[in-house]
């Protein structure tokens, strides 16, 4: 019996916009991005940052109400930990 063909989860055009952002934001961002990993790279004192997803987070910090939908599942103190060494807060 023939595998049926699965779609991907994420159409190529939202995964080239969303690489287009993440490039946008990483170059804008580079110095301070820079600055942040380098004071926090031997420190577990913020743990998202010890994460890869860190720089989605961190660009998504901005523009977005991020926090509202991580409250739902993750604790809300690890992601204010996080906007406070970015600069912001919740």
């Amino acid at each position: 019996m023939p595998v049926p063909f699965r779609r991907p989860a994420c159409r190529q055009t939202k995964t080239s916009r969303f690489t287009r952002q993440l490039t946008a934001f990483t170059d804008a961002q580079h110095d301070k991005l820079d600055h942040l990993f380098g004071r926090y790279q031997e420190s577990d004192a913020v743990l998202l940052l010890t994460q890869p997803e860190s720089i989605v987070l961190l660009e998504r910090l901005d523009p977005y109400s991020l926090a509202a939908v991580w409250a739902t599942t993750f604790p809300i103190d690890e992601l204010d930990s996080l906007a406070s060494t970015w600069g912001g807060s919740l």
